[in-house]
Parts: structure tokens; C-alpha cells; sequence
């Protein structure tokens, strides 16, 4: 279909592509939701506040994804609400093709969605990986407006200078003042990193997501690797990038079928989402979203 037919659609046929098209949905058909705006923005905000969508069977699965990317687009006080569901809820059911891309999309918002991000890195019954989302996108923030750095970074701080704090949410903070190069946190960050290194000593099966060394490292070097923060989540919808996915979900679903026949191809699928905050399967140690990721986006 030409961008022209889309327009023909109702928004009902439209929304109704979201549902079918699993991740070969057109990047016209994304760009005609986008285009109207507001009038498409409730029927999008059903789709990415409805729980058992998110854990639904193929193809319905996708169409939280497909809205949660519109609603971004978007944009507005409006889009707000739903966004923060699909924060809870991707995260939550580990849809990492949204939790990797959220960071992008609310920090894009600006000052529409900085006080709720604040909210959710600030409450520790959120768990420390949704937390570490939010604090991704006050990250993305700081990056798009400068003159919020100051106070994100001041914010993340405190979260790694608090013992108190679940270690994961500690360990979030710290790459992102890592990322952003902050000398002016460089104790606190050295003493995490060799806390991270006393227990990779004391655990066989742990491994430390950055050393006193890496610490030094980074801080001595220009800032690196800020697409985690910034990445264009409409490019899910580039041709070349729907190509490239159909042929990796063919090579994958052909080993799960010769290893395991009884499978459905799902499985094959969802082998292939490493969470975002999961060690990294090279052996780094790193969360996968600062080290791999990049090879994969």
C-alpha cells in the first residue's frame, strides 16, 4: 500500500494494522498514525495501557509496541499516561524492543514527562530496573536539554552515594554518571567499582560491570556511545530494518525448530531478547545496553 491508501484507512483499519502486521508493519502505515496526531492518541493509548496485551501470543503482541512507538511520536501532555504504563509494563513482562527505546521516547518529552521520571527513579518500590529506565531517560533529557544536566546528575548521585539503596538501582546510577563522564562523582564511583570487584571475587558466577580501572578510563575520556540515550525508535520501521529482522527470525526459528521441534517459533524469539540490564553474553560484565547493544541497533 502507498502512503495514499493509509490516509484511506479508518482509524479502527488502521489501529487494526497493529495487531496483524507483527514487526513488518510499514513504515507508511506508522507515519500515517503519527500524522493524525491527537485524533489517533486515545485509541493508541488503549492499545499501550492494556495489560494482557503485553503478554499476549503473536501477532497481538506487537501492538503495544507498534503504539507505544506512535505515542511517543506523538508527543504531548496526553501521551504521558500511556507511556508510563508501557514503562510498567514492558518492564514487567521484559519487552526489551521497549524498554531498550523508552529512555529515547520519554526523555524526548522534555519537561512534560521530567517530574514523573523523577517520581519513578525516586521510588524504590518501582524496582531498581524500572527505575534504571527512568533514570536512562533523565539521562536522554540531559542530553537534549542541556540545562537539565546538572540537576539529573545531582539527582543520580544521591542514588549512588545511598547505601541504603538495592545495589542495582546504585549500579544504574553509576553508568550514567560514567556515560556523562562526571569527574565530580569519581570516589563514589571508584568505591562501587571496587565493591563490584570483592564480589566477583567471592562469587564464581559473578562478574564485575566495571573495575576502579574502567572508572579512570572513562573519566580521562570524551564522552562515547550516547545512542542508548538518544536512538531514533522510528527506525524499527526503516525497510532494511524490518529485512534484517525476518532473516534473523528465519535462522533462529530454523535451529529452534532442528533443536527442539515441538517448539513454537515464539521461543526462538524470545531467546533472542537479552534484557537490557542482563549481563552482556560477550562476558564483559556490562549490562547488555552498554556494551552489545550497539552492535545489534
Amino acid at each position: 500500500m502507498s502512503s495514499h491508501d493509509y490516509r484511506r484507512l479508518h482509524n479502527e483499519e488502521l489501529i487494526d494494522l497493529f495487531f496483524t502486521q507483527e514487526d513488518r508493519l510499514p513504515r507508511a502505515a506508522i507515519d500515517e498514525a503519527i500524522r493524525r496526531g491527537q485524533e489517533m492518541a486515545p485509541a493508541l493509548s488503549e492499545v499501550a495501557m492494556d495489560r494482557s496485551l503485553w503478554n499476549s501470543d503473536l501477532p497481538e503482541w506487537w501492538a503495544p509496541v507498534h503504539a507505544t512507538y506512535a505515542l511517543g511520536a506523538i508527543g504531548g501532555q496526553e501521551v504521558l499516561v500511556p507511556l508510563l504504563a508501557a514503562l510498567r509494563w514492558s518492564d514487567a513482562y521484559d519487552n526489551e524492543w521497549v524498554t531498550e527505546d523508552l529512555p529515547s521516547i520519554l526523555g524526548s518529552l522534555g519537561d512534560i514527562s521530567f517530574n514523573s521520571l523523577v517520581a519513578v527513579v525516586s521510588d524504590r518500590s518501582a524496582g531498581w530496573s524500572a527505575r534504571s529506565i527512568a533514570m536512562d531517560a533523565l539521562g536522554s533529557q540531559s542530553l537534549r536539554f542541556p540545562n537539565r544536566e546538572e540537576e539529573v546528575m545531582s539527582i543520580l548521585g544521591r542514588i549512588l552515594r545511598d547505601k541504603t539503596e538495592e545495589h542495582g538501582a546504585r549500579r544504574s546510577a553509576a553508568f550514567v554518571l560514567l556515560d556523562f563522564r562526571r569527574a565530580d562523582y569519581r570516589n563514589e564511583l571508584v568505591s562501587l567499582a571496587q565493591a563490584e570487584e570483592r564480589w566477583q571475587g567471592q562469587y564464581s558466577d559473578y562478574r564485575a560491570a566495571f573495575t576502579p580501572d574502567d572508572v579512570a578510563r572513562d573519566l580521562s575520556s570524551p564522552r562515547v556511545g550516547m545512542d542508548v540515550y538518544i536512538r531514533d525508535w522510528l527506525d524499527f520501521y526503516e525497510p532494511s530494518e524490518i529485512s534484517r529482522r525476518q532473516e534473523r527470525w528465519a535462522i533462529e526459528d530454523g535451529r529452534q525448530r532442528l533443536e527442539a521441534p515441538s517448539e513454537e517459533p515464539r521461543a526462538a524469539r524470545d531467546a533472542l531478547m537479552i534484557g537490557r540490564n542482563d549481563q552482556c553474553p560477550c562476558g564483559s560484565g556490562k549490562p547488555y545496553k552498554r556494551c552489545c547493544w550497539n552492535k545489534l541497533h
